[in-house]
C-alpha cells in the first residue's frame, strides 16, 4: 500500500499570479513551457518546487538550481551590456 497526500497549489498563489502577472495552469499551478520548466510566462520570473507542479525534493533541489541558472544568466547579460556601454 502507498499512501500519497495530495499536492495543491498554495492559498496564497492567485493573488501571487495576480501581483506578478504570471499565468497558471489549470490546476492553479504557475504555468511553464514544457522546453523551459522555470521560466514563467513573464520574462525574467522563475519558479521551482511545488509551485511550477507537484514534485518530489530531489527534483525541487534541481529545478531550483536550473532557476538560480536561469536569473543568473540574466545578470550577466546586464552586466556585459552595461560594460559594453560604458567602453
Amino acid at each position: 500500500m502507498i499512501l500519497a497526500t495530495a499536492c495543491a497549489p498554495s492559498k496564497g498563489m492567485v493573488e501571487l499570479s495576480k501581483i506578478l502577472g504570471i499565468a497558471l495552469d489549470d490546476y492553479g499551478f504557475v504555468k511553464t513551457s514544457a522546453l523551459s520548466p522555470v521560466d514563467t510566462t513573464v520574462p525574467g520570473i522563475f519558479v521551482c518546487g511545488c509551485a511550477e507542479s507537484p514534485m518530489d525534493v530531489p527534483e525541487s533541489v534541481a529545478q531550483a538550481s536550473s532557476a538560480a541558472e536561469r536569473a543568473a544568466e540574466i545578470i550577466f547579460q546586464s552586466d556585459l551590456e552595461e560594460e559594453k556601454a560604458i567602453a
